[in-house]
């Protein structure tokens, strides 16, 4: 469904994405977790071109097999919403709030099969709004944005990026900006479009959570890099890459066990170094380390690191 290898993504001569490589297989749910800044919303937002900041300096990005980098503005925006939608962090304001909700169903819809007449549209609105739980579908798109809850928005925001039936859902930070309650909901929601649509998507969050609920795979992000991949249960029970296992001991605990805080600081994106940009916060960090990017290593068919230190040194 979507494959990105080696890509490659800078402000400007700033770069920020490297070396990041991983697939999302038709009907899979990918997740990419790591910490605020390590690049994980430049990377989901360069797949369909949408931070005109942000420019792909090497690597491929296929979609069905197309590669999304070599196309041009035009070809672009018949795959945005159509073929691949995107569910942004802060649905709220994603949408116009001069316009009623019905106006974002209508111009998703327009925009690609413009022979849709707006009746039609709105009573196809309705019964996916209905199939994702949100009962009162008539009051919800005679509404402004601000009239509904944040739940709701997201809740919208997914219907919407539903309706033309794209492939692939690429979602930034879904949930962050909702309490538990909704980001629940979100995540069920996400889960049964899966099921009903055998929809691939791929979501960033920084909620460790979120990802063990939602994903089959999981991207471990740090520093503009990708350096660990596996499938969610490998990832979270059998972490391999040093950083992973200091991310997994950072989440809260039900049973009020004090969290470990990371030491140091992140990696500085101004500076290019051809290194691991863990290296000076890993315990296990060697001299090679601060010399050369690592290889990948595979632990298992579906799981491997970018790391150089041994895994008996690891444990």
């Amino acid at each position: 469904m979507l494959s990105i290898e080696k890509l490659y993504v800078s402000y400007g001569t700033l770069p920020v994405v490297q070396n990041v490589s991983m697939r999302v297989e038709d009907g899979e749910i990918v997740s990419v977790v790591g910490e605020s800044g390590c690049g994980k919303s430049t990377m989901l937002q360069a797949i369909l071109s949408l931070e005109p900041a942000a420019s792909v300096t090497k690597g491929r990005i296929l979609l069905d097999g197309e590669d999304l980098t070599k196309m041009g503005k035009k070809d672009l925006r018949k795959i945005r919403g159509m073929r691949a939608a995107m569910i942004f962090q802060n649905a709220a304001l994603s949408m116009d709030p001069m316009k009623k909700i019905s106006h974002l169903f209508y111009e998703t819809v327009h925009m690609h099969r413009p022979e849709v007449k707006k009746e039609d549209c709105l009573q196809e609105a309705c019964r996916l709004m209905e199939k994702i739980r949100l009962y009162d579908a008539e009051r919800i798109l005679n509404s402004y944005p601000f009239e509904l809850s944040g739940g709701m928005c997201q809740r919208v925001a997914i219907a919407a990026a539903m309706m033309n039936h794209p492939s692939l859902i690429l979602a930034d930070e879904p949930t962050s900006a909702l309490d538990v309650t909704a980001q629940a909901e979100v995540v069920r929601l996400m889960g049964s479009l899966r099921e009903d649509f055998h929809t691939s998507m791929l979501v960033v969050t920084h909620n460790m959570g979120v990802a063990a609920q939602l994903a089959d795979k999981a991207a471990v992000m740090y520093g503009g890099s990708v350096v660990e991949f596996g499938t969610v249960e490998e990832v979270i029970y059998h972490p391999g890459h040093p950083y992973t296992r200091a991310l997994l001991k950072a989440v809260p605990e039900m049973n009020g066990t004090v969290p470990e805080g990371i030491g140091g600081m992140p990696r500085e994106f101004g500076i290019r170094r051809e290194r691991c940009g863990f290296a000076p916060r890993c315990p296990y960090a060697e001299d090679r380390c601060s010399v050369s990017f690592p290889g990948r290593k595979e632990l298992s068919e579906t799981h491997w690191i970018h790391c150089c230190v041994q895994e008996e040194e690891r444990r």
